[in-house]
C-alpha cells in the first residue's frame, strides 16, 4: 500500500498510474480525500506488487507530491 500526501492538483492521479503502470504494478484499489479544493490531499493506493525504492523516489520527486510511504500489512 502506498500512502501519499499531495497537493490537490489536476494530473496527480494520472501521473501515479503512469509511473506504476510502466513498472507493471497494478493498482488494486484507490482512496482519495482532501481538506478543500487545491489544498492538501491524501491518496492511498493498494497495489498488487512490491514498489521498488526507485519508483518511490520517482513518486516523491514528482510535481505536487509532499510525501510517500510504503506500508506493508
Amino acid at each position: 500500500m502506498l500512502v501519499i500526501f499531495n497537493w490537490d492538483k489536476p494530473g496527480v492521479v494520472g501521473m501515479l498510474g503512469t509511473l506504476l503502470g510502466k513498472e507493471n504494478i497494478n493498482i488494486a484499489g484507490m482512496s482519495l480525500g482532501r481538506r478543500a479544493p487545491q489544498d492538501v490531499a491524501l491518496t492511498v493506493l493498494n497495489v498488487d506488487s512490491l514498489v521498488s525504492q526507485e519508483i518511490l523516489r520517482e513518486i516523491k520527486n514528482a510535481p505536487h507530491i509532499i510525501s510517500v510511504k510504503l506500508v506493508k500489512l
